[in-house]
């Protein structure tokens, strides 16, 4: 349920903000842009894979920053 899990992954997204942990922000943004990659919501995908892959790359954390790429190029 597509729904139901952006609720959630929303939800982690504002508590990761408020935290200031930003592995756990970056992986907030990954799963909303895979739940839009999901739905066949390509360009909030995208939106959200750029968000993530830019934390991803600022914290020198390769091996996320590789899996955002491979979700972006599925399409």
């Amino acid at each position: 349920d597509h729904v139901g899990a952006m609720k959630y992954y929303r939800l982690a997204l504002k508590y990761a903000q408020q935290s200031g942990n930003e592995e756990s922000t970056a992986d907030a943004y990954h799963n909303i842009g895979s739940s839009h990659y999901d739905s066949d919501r390509r360009d909030s995908a995208m939106f959200y894979y750029k968000k993530a892959l830019s934390m991803y790359l600022m914290q020198g954390n390769i091996e996320r920053s590789a899996s955002v790429y491979a979700m972006m190029g599925e399409w």
